[in-house]
């Protein structure tokens, strides 16, 4: 695994946050939250590798989640928006996590008996008619699921 190969996707996702920050679209400089310098890597009490791998996701997969950076204050199990970044669609943050949270966000929306990959994780995470922006690592390819509930 190296994680090199995701360089674009953390690159991407960082400059797009650290933007919203910088516009004041989020609450600058509290909502963004960044892995520490000095590892490049959350540290294990604000994201769980071993509660990600318990839930299923890859060793890959849980090493690039744990070096996103995220908006902590986008959490769908409280119902909590940072921002909407596109037409009832919002960031996904991993942090604070536990073992049944992550699980849960392996779960396909529209049919909570099938999973996504292992190798893949959700970007962002949808209300109503949003979508879900997924990265699967083993491709390095973005896809989105595009539920109409309506």
């Amino acid at each position: 695994m190296q994680l090199s190969n995701h360089g674009e996707l953390v690159a991407v996702v960082t400059e797009l946050w650290e933007l919203l920050d910088t516009l004041a679209i989020v609450e600058p400089g509290t909502s963004l939250r960044r892995p520490p310098s000095d590892t490049g890597m959350h540290r294990a009490n604000s994201f769980n590798a071993n509660a990600a791998l318990a839930a299923g996701f890859t060793e890959e997969a849980v090493a690039i989640m744990s070096t996103l950076p995220y908006l902590h204050d986008s959490d769908p199990d409280m119902g909590q928006r940072a921002v909407e970044i596109c037409g009832s669609t919002f960031p996904l943050s991993y942090l604070n996590f536990d073992e049944e949270q992550l699980a849960n966000q392996r779960e396909i929306f529209a049919d909570p008996e099938n999973l996504i990959l292992p190798s893949a994780f959700r970007l962002t995470w949808q209300d109503v008619n949003g979508r879900e922006y997924i990265y699967d690592t083993e491709k390095s390819i973005v896809f989105f699921l595009f539920e109409h509930l309506l």
